[in-house]
């Protein structure tokens, strides 16, 4: 992704952005250095997911924002336990990983613990059709599933 990203930084001409491989429980930014700070659906993969919006909390200038997406329903779970059952029907159906960030108001009590004080939440409805398919069939077969099969 770092690459894919500075490619694009480089073909674009945009002198101001930087792409680098940090660690988000400890990043190397001092405090109040930015005005926005995302992360994207990851937050359920760390290893201490309080640590990492404690992180952006502190590298945010005041007034700064944060973007924390997540699922809120891993829609392809049926998916996955259909063919499941029928190739290992005895097995436990494969769980969502970190399934508690999808639940109500998880994410909003997590971010707060990391000192944020303004929380708000917005639910989108997102569907995948036509080349998106690919992409989430790659996903599928990929590592996450790799503890079914």
């Amino acid at each position: 992704m770092i690459n894919a990203l500075n490619h694009r930084v480089n073909t674009l001409g945009w002198r101001q952005v930087k792409a680098s491989l940090i660690d988000s429980h400890d990043l190397t930014f001092h405090d109040n250095t930015f005005t926005t700070a995302m992360s994207s659906i990851n937050i359920t993969t760390y290893n201490s997911p309080l640590k990492c919006p404690q992180e952006m909390y502190r590298t945010l200038k005041p007034g700064g924002r944060a973007v924390i997406t997540i699922w809120k329903r891993f829609g392809i779970t049926n998916m996955i336990h259909a063919p499941q059952r029928l190739v290992r029907e005895d097995s436990e159906p494969m769980r969502v990983p970190k399934s508690e960030f999808m639940q109500e108001g998880c994410l909003r009590n997590l971010v707060k613990q990391a000192g944020f004080e303004k929380v708000s939440a917005e639910a989108q409805s997102i569907l995948c059709e036509g080349a998106e398919i690919d992409g989430l069939r790659d996903f599928m077969l990929g590592v996450f599933t790799r503890s079914v099969r």
